[in-house]
């Protein structure tokens, strides 16, 4: 051996320091933001080109994923498709084959609503060869499967030591009717009053009715089953709602069905055999309206897929705008003969069209929370208003115990929305006045989010900058102090110039400047116009308990009026306590008044990193705000974007990275098909010796 080392190459360690701390998150892997489910119609001879899965249009291209475990992906098979949407193009992620029975109504539930038992244990060896013909060992017992037994590998590929949700007809209790991989908790009593390894009553049913809170008297095909607060509710398949197919586990007691879990689940298990038709629900844009809907049958476009109405049977609801292409809808439908007949049409808010690359965070109180943390949650974000968050492995809790949460407990949830269905990545407890509005403290501010870009009224006298003082901009008093930074790329500072003013609100609820920068005067004016118009970004820290009735708004500190003609739109989340808005306002006698208030997407909420070589800053969007060309692709940027000192002229405040430099983009899929920046940094390299002995 040489007694000396020898340096023979120099090894490159990317360490990504994100200036704005990325929000936990559920790992969606390689998948795209939407799934669907159906039979293939056609497909190309290869795997790029145009397929058509149940109606719906995809395009696949040379990076799409094909995955063939149950059958080939051949024309008349059962397939799931993850995509992304570019515009008005559903770009297929990843294509996989799915069980015959996911498609039809044979095996897994077939419409035969039956009594059945299930239970929760694991795999004591690998699965058989052949998974439809062979002997399964499952929690110290030996079923068979055959053609019948319906699968679902969803939650990974079953192995010894998987956790599997298996089910078998009472009088064949051998006689695999159904194996589902889950989630471990579901087989280690972590998950609700649910024991593994313990058989359990099982029915599917179409849901009747239900309660707004979840607890109490629910209608299944007829029958009541009580749910407490002991009962686990789970929504992975979609919303509850009077239609949909649920699944119920429950024991009888004393003549009563106690429900121990009531889940969503997919049509195919209550198959087309009852009285009723079983619903799904779509959240989706309108491609199209047709002309005559209100008086004959008539089709609808609507994510690609194919719906008809009848105006004698569907529901027509315009609560949320009008029917119009581009228009968020939700669609309650079943499937007669291969097609989609719609029972109910509706817009809604966009919101609920969003991709699941981003997050949201709002404060509220606990109304119902499942004993074992996963499961459905009922929070009381507003005076009025109640929604459910779904938790699962997914979620993180702080702290990670079922009794810190009991009803009227603040809490904080951070969560994303998947076909109208919110998913919660956190869910953590809260001082109670983190609810309750602003009174001094009120929710927890956005240091490094929260800013205005209004016209400039008065600063420290002289100029003198670096002793501090109050600043006047926007209608509003802030104080710098010592570590306040100045930029003047665009003008030295004057009254009635427009500035950018980064700010956090301190214990003592005053607003400390962290940055005041010059700007181009067209982001201080109404789009199109010169007349003056401010814009505020940060956290709802009290909102009228009717959103869109006039009141007050304080949004990271700051008070403004909402009025008859303030418009509202919740794009990028609902309204509630602590969700990040964007606030357009006018100055009207000395009062801040609301022209526009919209959910927006907070720096550092996108589930989407990209790391790469920049290319340049274009203004692709033609509206002032510089964009991002990284490794020759276009990236949008949010009007809330953040970006690191590091790629800042500290003088100017201006991106002044030569084109090649490494940068970090934190982003998220827009509804429009664009993907847009909430945050960009530097990637710092440190070149370290790579030495052999």
């Amino acid at each position: 051996m040489q007694q000396m080392q020898k340096w023979i190459g120099l090894i490159v360690v990317m360490i990504m320091a994100l200036a704005v701390p990325l929000v936990a998150q559920a790992d969606h892997g390689d998948d795209g933001a939407f799934d669907w489910k159906g039979t293939i119609d056609s497909r190309p001879a290869g795997v790029a080109g145009t397929w058509v899965i149940d109606g719906r249009v995809f395009q696949a291209t040379d990076s799409t994923q094909i995955e063939e475990e149950f059958h080939a992906l051949t024309v008349g098979s059962c397939a799931k498709v993850n995509y992304n949407i570019d515009g008005t193009t559903n770009i297929a992620v990843k294509i996989q084959d799915e069980d015959a029975s996911h498609c039809g109504n044979t095996g897994g539930g077939g419409g035969d609503d039956s009594e059945h038992v299930s239970l929760y244990a694991r795999l004591d060896a690998p699965p058989p060869t052949d998974i439809h013909n062979g002997e399964w060992q499952i929690g110290g017992k030996v079923y068979t499967s055959d053609s019948n037994t319906a699968f679902d590998f969803s939650n990974g590929n079953p192995t010894t030591g998987t956790c599997v949700e298996i089910e078998y007809a009472s009088a064949t209790p051998t006689m695999l009717r159904a194996l589902e991989t889950e989630s471990d908790y579901k087989c280690d009593s972590t998950g609700g009053d649910t024991p593994p390894d313990q058989p359990m009553t099982q029915v599917y049913g179409v849901l009747d009715d239900f309660p707004a809170a979840l607890v109490g008297t629910w209608v299944v095909s007829g029958t009541e089953y009580i749910a407490d607060a002991g009962t686990r509710f789970e929504q992975e398949h979609g919303s509850f709602f009077n239609g949909v197919c649920v699944k119920v586990k429950f024991q009888t007691q004393n003549g009563e069905n106690h429900a121990t879990e009531i889940d969503v689940v997919e049509a195919y298990h209550c198959g087309s055999g009852g009285s009723e038709p079983v619903e799904e629900k779509l959240y989706a844009l309108i491609d199209s309206v047709p002309a005559s809907y209100t008086t004959a049958p008539a089709t609808w476009t609507i994510g690609g897929a194919e719906f008809s109405s009848d105006p004698t049977t569907t529901e027509f609801k315009e609560e949320h705008g009008t029917f119009a292409a581009g228009v968020c809808a939700e669609v309650e439908f079943f499937t007669d003969n291969g097609t989609k007949v719609a029972t109910k049409i509706a817009t809604e808010e966009p919101y609920k069209c969003n991709t699941n690359t981003f997050t949201n965070k709002i404060y509220g109180k606990v109304v119902t929370a499942p004993d074992g943390l996963y499961g459905s949650w009922v929070i009381s974000g507003t005076n009025t208003m109640t929604t459910t968050y779904n938790a699962g492995a997914y979620t993180t809790f702080e702290p990670n115990d079922s009794s810190a949460y009991p009803a009227g407990q603040c809490v904080k949830v951070v969560f994303f929305v998947e076909n109208g269905v919110n998913k919660a990545t956190k869910i953590e407890v809260e001082n109670v006045d983190d609810c309750g509005g602003h009174n001094g403290g009120g929710t927890p501010s956005l240091p490094g989010h929260s800013k205005v870009y209004a016209l400039l009224e008065s600063f420290p006298a002289g100029g003198s900058m670096l002793l501090g003082g109050e600043w006047v901009i926007g209608g509003e008093t802030y104080t710098a102090n010592a570590q306040t930074e100045y930029r003047t790329e665009h003008g030295d500072f004057a009254v009635n110039a427009c500035v950018k003013a980064k700010y956090y609100v301190d214990t003592n609820g005053d607003k400390i400047l962290i940055e005041v920068e010059t700007e181009n005067p067209e982001k201080c004016q109404l789009p199109g116009s010169s007349d003056d118009a401010f814009k505020g970004y940060g956290a709802i820290e009290a909102m009228p308990s009717v959103f869109n009735s006039p009141g007050t708004w304080v949004i990271s500190g700051v008070a403004y009026q909402t009025t008859a003609t303030t418009q509202y739109e919740q794009e990028h989340g609902f309204f509630s306590m602590g969700a990040f808005v964007e606030v357009v306002y006018q100055l009207v006698g000395g009062i801040k008044t609301a022209l526009k208030i919209e959910t927006h997407v907070a720096p550092g909420a996108g589930l989407g990193d990209v790391t790469g070589s920049l290319d340049g800053r274009p203004d692709l969007n033609g509206d002032g705000w510089d964009d991002w060309q990284v490794d020759g692709q276009d990236y949008y940027s949010d009007h809330a974007i953040e970006v690191d000192a590091s790629l800042l002229d500290s003088s100017t405040g201006r991106v002044s990275a030569p084109s090649g430099t490494r940068v970090a983009l934190n982003t998220y899929l827009g509804i429009d098909g664009k993907t847009y920046v909430t945050s960009a940094t530097a990637v710092h390299q440190i070149y370290l010796p790579l030495v052999l002995r």
